[in-house]
């Protein structure tokens, strides 16, 4: 069985290559992310399957520097 992994545009890369190299991040770009990259990580994040379907998550988006201090 094959995958195709190419076909991305720009600074994305292709669903297989994302999840098939992801590393453990030790620090994060102070680069913020745009309200549209987020909601569509929410959206994509609430599709996914839970066990037994209870749906045992919580999504808090925190943007204030001085809230995420609290964290």
């Amino acid at each position: 069985m094959t995958f195709e992994t190419g076909g991305a545009r720009g600074n994305e890369i292709g669903l297989l290559d994302g999840l098939m190299t992801n590393r453990a991040m030790r620090r994060y770009s102070e680069e913020p992310v745009s309200d549209d990259d987020i909601w569509t990580c929410l959206q994509a994040a609430v599709q996914a399957p839970s066990g037994g379907n209870i749906q045992p998550y919580q999504f808090v988006v925190v943007q204030d520097p001085e809230k995420k201090g609290l964290a």
